[in-house]
């Protein structure tokens, strides 16, 4: 199976974790979004354009990760004060997988209070709570 990992950019370091303990046990290959981040060329640079076309390339890479993938699985820890984070990344990510007829999997339970947690729950991930789920 081949498991699409996405989380915040902040949790980086988790999403390779996820990677290499999934793939550890050979059963399956786990795919990750390109890790790096772009935010100083709108905030520093002040090229907004240039970091929204960033963002256009990125965002199509994210779709094509969710074709490629047989499953997805969101690392939403907390992040921000929020308990559980699901970004709009990953959301955007988990309404591809649902509308293709992918599994969605979350690593901890649907967050409370999001702009969009009733849509979350429409998609009806399942939680695994530990990674060896996938094991």
């Amino acid at each position: 199976m081949i498991i699409l990992v996405h989380a915040s950019l902040d949790k980086k370091n988790e999403m390779i974790s996820a990677k290499e303990a999934i793939e550890s046990y050979g059963k399956h290959k786990v795919i990750l979004p390109e890790l790096t981040r772009y935010q100083h060329i709108r905030d520093e640079e002040g090229n907004d354009e240039l970091f929204t076309q960033i963002k256009n390339r990125l965002t199509n890479e994210n779709i094509a990760n969710v074709e490629k993938a047989d499953a997805l699985l969101i690392l939403n820890c907390t992040h921000r004060g929020i308990e559980n984070y699901v970004g709009g990344n990953s959301f955007l990510e988990m309404v591809i997988a649902y509308y293709l007829h992918k599994p969605v999997f979350l690593l901890n339970p649907i967050p409370d209070g999001m702009p969009y947690t009733e849509e979350i729950k429409s998609l009806y991930p399942k939680v695994i709570y530990k990674m060896d789920y996938f094991m």
